[in-house]
């Protein structure tokens, strides 16, 4: 029976008038629908209706599985923010849901933030699951088995979560992604905004494939070291000229006078000069960047890593700028001749009759490269007092030869600050003595003790295996011998 049967009288003539009528409304409706909701699309409402196509979200993520030389075997992993953000998502909200069943430990020994073997979990049924309203959650895990170019057998998992809904739109998934990874970003950023890290080149020789972060390790640095318990000669000098650069960039602006600080530190083994850069970092409360000279052979290497402004894809891009952090050339003289005194040199070579060259077999290959783009000093003070300049920036050198050191790399301006660490005087013995025992030691101890014979590190060893015991600390001083 249809609408018309209903209405339907024995009057042909009213009949005839109620249809037309009913039939105008209706075709009224239908171009009212079609200029006011354009954006509608009728066909495929009625085809997701009829066949159930949600929109759908992908992420994917990877781990690769190789045997090592010593038949252990290396994961590494390659996941996205936004992956380790949903992945997070789901384990913490777990218990919202009762149809996970099933989930498996997801682990790596490299993950993009630069931790070791680092583990999380992630769901592992290959049924779909529900993790908030009208939203659904599945997980595909595939596994194949490659080998490289020299028959090295490895396997890639890659693994895909497919976020999805049947009734909120695509741009509204989005949304609610986008909203899940900036509340990880969030959290990830206020565990890391109270600490500080010590960044290090590993490797400077990087595989097309690889990502140009991949090259820093990064370690928190906790350290209690500070000029309060750090001794030696000469410190409240030094303290005032690094308080006056803390506190007074108003003041180099002013001046036209870049606001930078060099410090150069030498001395043998034990004086301190670690330490130094501890108190440093704690005073400035600035990240730690040591950079091996060593390990870098190129001009556009040496660029790279010095200019290098994030470390980690855990630091928001462009966030470790020149004045949030320390940068540390560690032994600086390795390099060799490159920042020796070229005036020096110069009168060695005139002495010799022959110049010879020795090369590793493994350096052979990059011999063409290192070449083409050779660091000279040049190279190297242009990074300090170039074009491009690094407001706030920190830099200190150490050496084992400083005064075989350029004098144009030690200059003032480049280094303000040059102090050798010494072995301990009879004043320094005297206040590691006050900081150990709460009180003075007696000239008559004192005297007998030789200066400058121990290293501040000699003196904490003494004391620690001395029980704390200030008779048997000064009985084993008085020996004047080394440990």
């Amino acid at each position: 029976m249809t609408i018309f049967d209903q209405i339907k009288t024995t009057n042909p003539v009213v009949n005839a008038i109620v249809t037309t009528l009913l039939l105008s409304l209706f075709g009224s409706f239908l171009s009212f629908i079609n200029h006011r909701c354009d954006d509608i699309n009728f066909i495929e409402i009625i085809y997701n209706l009829a066949y159930r196509v949600p929109n759908k979200i992908k992420i994917c993520g990877k781990n690769c599985t190789n045997p090592t030389t010593y038949g252990e075997l290396y994961v590494s992993s390659a996941y996205s923010e936004g992956f380790n953000a949903m992945v997070d998502y789901i384990i913490k909200n777990i218990e919202t849901t009762s149809n996970i069943r099933e989930i498996k430990e997801l682990y790596s020994n490299s993950n993009i933030s630069g931790r070791e073997a680092i583990s999380q979990f992630i769901v592992s049924q290959t049924k779909e699951f529900y993790i908030d309203a009208d939203i659904f959650i599945k997980i595909i895990n595939r596994k194949e088995d490659c080998e490289d170019a020299k028959k090295n057998s490895f396997q890639i998992e890659n693994i895909s979560i497919e976020i999805f809904s049947y009734k909120y739109s695509l741009s509204e998934l989005k949304q609610y992604f986008d909203k899940i990874l900036s509340r990880y970003k969030i959290s990830i950023q206020t565990g890391r905004n109270n600490k500080k890290f010590i960044y290090t080149v590993e490797k400077v020789f990087l595989k097309d494939d690889e990502c140009k972060l991949s090259r820093w390790n990064e370690d928190e640095f906790k350290s209690n070291r500070t000029f309060d318990n750090l001794f030696f000669e000469n410190k409240a000098e030094i303290l005032k000229k690094i308080e006056f650069f803390i506190n007074n960039k108003s003041w180099y602006d002013e001046k036209g006078i870049p606001h930078n600080l060099g410090i150069g530190l030498h001395g043998l083994p034990g004086t301190g000069k670690t330490s130094f850069i501890k108190a440093l970092a704690n005073k400035t409360n600035r990240d730690i960047v040591i950079i091996p000279l060593k390990l870098i052979k190129t001009v556009s290497q040496l660029k790279t890593i010095f200019f290098e402004d994030t470390y980690t894809r855990l630091n928001g891009a462009g966030s470790k700028s020149f004045d949030k952090k320390i940068i540390v050339f560690e032994d600086i003289d390795c390099i060799g001749d490159i920042v020796k005194d070229r005036m020096k040199l110069l009168l060695e070579r005139e002495k010799e009759e022959e110049v010879v060259t020795e090369c590793k077999t493994q350096d052979k290959m990059l011999l063409d490269r290192i070449f083409l783009d050779p660091i000279t000093l040049d190279d190297f003070l242009n990074l300090w007092d170039g074009v491009r300049e690094t407001p706030g920036r920190i830099i200190v050198i150490t050496s084992n030869f400083y005064s075989q050191l350029d004098p144009a790399l030690v200059r003032p301006g480049r280094i303000d600050i040059g102090y050798e660490m010494k072995n301990v005087s009879h004043a320094i013995i005297q206040e590691m003595h006050i900081h150990f025992f709460g009180k003075t030691m007696k000239d008559e101890d004192i005297s007998i003790i030789q200066p400058l014979f121990y290293s501040p590190a000699e003196l904490v060893n003494i004391f620690l295996s001395s029980d704390f015991n200030e008779t048997n600390y000064l009985t084993r001083l008085k020996e004047n011998r080394k440990i």
